[in-house]
């Protein structure tokens, strides 16, 4: 898994490289690095009567796209990048049919690990910045004040150190717990808390008889050290934003996008069948976003519902409908499935304020776990291709 680790590394820190080197071919770089991940394998791959719903939205998404490249109304270049960002990562679904779960935590914790160092010496108040010259001015740009991130923005930060933390936090070895959780903390990213906590929450339930005072104890240990050590190291700066954003949850939060999401729906009575890749998300207001839609930076299901239309909806309600059956039917020796059932509950609370899925590597992220998601699933395989 050295390759996969090296591949999917590059694959995250491409923004990073493109702000350094102030050239965004560099993000055209993601499409041999698919390929060079598919080839190593060189195996079929399996498919299952649950993944029909996935097919369907998937070649849906295609269909739409071939369509909007020739109606006028469309904001092509938006178009374009919605097809590189959003729909290409789809890949991350095959790639979990071709990797073990197990195989790619590990990876993916690593990486996440990386991400977090680049996090604290661009942040501030742990006073390296100064090391790092022009690089750190490249790098921050664009990034809100006081909220920790990496190579590209606090959100998709927020995304990435979230998964990282879920995973941590059911790894057997809780060595890394407590620095993914003090970055997850100056992701300053509410919608990454929510999630976290309520991934955690759900895995708490499952294993409610079973967990132990000794687990709940190590957690909130950790949780206060990290919080300690930020204290410590930065006890000069201000940390009335931090507190800031803990008491903006709830209704100042949602009220902050109620016109946005409003504006979803708005796009979805007007484009039942969908307006298109790209048209209505954060890629639309980069890219001179339509006049004829409202634009959904901060939420994506609204946004997939502006853009993929009915089929989305039938296909998150899919989703959401998995994930209840898999939680009502799950056992408490099904370690596995427990990891990823609170991983795509998360996902799912996130995704109500924020649009993870429009960055290209968070993207694939998601879609991976979807596809292990998927896989978790018992039915029966339509292919006669053995699984992983």
């Amino acid at each position: 898994m050295i390759v996969d680790l090296l591949l999917l590394l590059l694959f995250s820190l491409l923004p990073g490289l493109a702000k350094i080197f102030d050239q965004q071919a560099f993000f055209l770089l993601n499409l041999p690095i698919l390929v060079f991940l598919f080839l190593k394998y060189r195996k079929s791959i399996p498919i299952r009567r649950v993944d029909v719903v996935f097919y369907i939205f998937f070649f849906y998404i295609i269909f739409q796209t071939v369509i909007n490249l020739f109606l006028p109304h469309v904001n092509q270049m938006a178009l374009y990048m919605g097809i590189f960002m959003y729909l290409i990562p789809f890949t991350g679904f095959f790639y979990s049919r071709l990797v073990e779960l197990d195989a790619f935590i590990k990876v993916f914790i690593k990486i996440v690990l990386i991400h977090c160092l680049i996090g604290i010496m661009l942040y501030p108040a742990f006073g390296l910045t100064d090391y790092l010259g022009a690089y750190y001015e490249k790098l921050h740009e664009g990034v809100a004040f006081g909220r920790m991130s990496s190579v590209s923005g606090s959100l998709g930060f927020g995304n990435l150190i979230f998964v990282g933390f879920v995973l941590c936090y059911h790894n057997k070895n809780k060595a890394y717990l407590g620095i993914v959780s003090l970055c997850l903390i100056m992701s300053l990213q509410r919608s990454a808390w929510l999630a976290s906590l309520f991934a955690i929450m759900i895995s708490t339930l499952i294993n409610f008889r079973f967990i132990g005072i000794k687990k709940i104890a190590l957690f909130g240990v950790l949780i206060m050290v990290g919080i300690s050590l930020l204290i410590n190291i930065a006890a000069n700066e201000d940390f009335d934003i931090l507190f800031s954003r803990f008491s903006e949850f709830g209704n100042e939060a949602a009220s902050e996008r109620s016109e946005q999401w409003v504006g979803g729906f708005n796009n979805f009575l007007a484009f039942p069948q969908g307006a298109g890749v790209g048209q209505a998300g954060q890629i639309s207001a980069r890219y001179e976003s339509n006049p004829i839609l409202y634009v959904v930076p901060d939420g994506d299901f609204l946004r997939v519902l502006s853009e993929v239309g009915i089929v989305g909806f039938f296909f998150y309600s899919f989703i959401l409908i998995l994930l209840f059956y898999s939680l009502i039917t799950l056992k408490i020796n099904q370690k596995k499935k427990i990891v990823i059932i609170s991983l795509i509950a998360g996902y799912s609370i996130q995704m109500i304020g924020s649009n993870i899925t429009e960055f290209y590597f968070t993207n694939f992220i998601y879609w991976v776990f979807i596809g292990y998601f998927f896989n978790l699933i018992r039915v029966d395989k339509i292919s006669a291709s053995s699984e992983n």
